[in-house]
């Protein structure tokens, strides 16, 4: 940050010092290069005004092709261009021992320290088991708000959760053919059985028809949208609270930018 310009914006900075930034004949705005190649520091000394070719053409002689890639994309580079870019960006990485994805000693042992501690993303069993029902205990679960899994846990029927007998309402669904990641042969029990959501009852209903008529349909019209809003249970009118910032959000909001995700989590 320029300490008479106070801000972080380099691009004002360098009008602030050198006046305003030119275009090119074809309207394009002028480039603000760097020198020594740190974007932290903005001092105007450190800022140099460039084309856009003269800017890319001096990043690929330092072989800065990360920048290259960001450059070429502003000039409309071809995707097979940009593809070689990338790719020579990934080799150099992989030269320099920085790629993300390199095995070396550092990410050797942050992995066993992740095994160690339950927090691998790739770890199975009782560890993640015991650290989905904190998270749903805790209300930090992203698939459904606090007060409902506290609805859930007290009175025993969150599907997480496991009864004495070692059955859980997800067993539950399994059998009695109900569970939506079931796959055919419990598709067939319940065409057998005339469960099927999709199956036509002999006056010519099904259960999907009862959705659309009660307006609980996923797909239904937006006849069925505003009766939903009439009587109070569409999805955007349902509220959740975060217990992390304590705002409260519609339920797609929630999963989006609050709970585990809250900036002040």
């Amino acid at each position: 940050m320029c300490i008479y310009c106070n801000t972080k914006n380099y691009r004002k900075i360098y009008q602030n010092h050198y006046g305003p930034i030119p275009k090119e004949p074809n309207g394009r705005s002028y480039e603000i290069h760097h020198i020594d190649g740190n974007h932290s520091n903005n001092d105007p000394t450190n800022l140099k005004l460039v084309t856009i070719q003269e800017h890319y053409d001096i990043h690929y002689a330092q072989k800065d092709f990360g920048a290259c890639v960001l450059i070429g994309k502003k000039m409309k580079l071809s995707p097979e261009e940009l593809s070689t870019l990338a790719k020579e960006n990934v080799q150099r990485q992989m030269s320099a021992g920085t790629h993300p994805f390199q095995d070396n000693e550092a990410q050797r042992q942050r992995s066993i320290n992740q095994v160690r501690n339950g927090t691998h993303p790739f770890l199975g069993g009782e560890i993640q088991r015991k650290s989905n029902l904190n998270r749903v205990a805790n209300g930090t679960n992203p698939f459904v708000g606090p007060e409902m899994n506290r609805k859930m846990l007290e009175n025993g029927t969150h599907p997480f959760m496991k009864r004495p007998n070692g059955t859980s309402v997800t067993s539950d669904r399994v059998a009695n053919g109900t569970h939506p990641f079931l796959g055919p042969t419990m598709n067939q029990k319940m065409l057998n059985q005339r469960t099927h959501p999709f199956m036509k009852r002999s006056d010519g209903t099904s259960l999907s028809a009862d959705r659309v008529k009660n307006g609980t349909h996923n797909f239904s019209g937006s006849d069925a949208n505003k009766k939903r809003l009439e009587i109070g249970n569409h999805p955007s009118q349902m509220r959740v609270s975060c217990l992390c910032c304590k705002q409260e959000s519609s339920i797609g909001m929630f999963s989006r930018w609050h709970g585990s995700k809250c900036s002040q989590s």
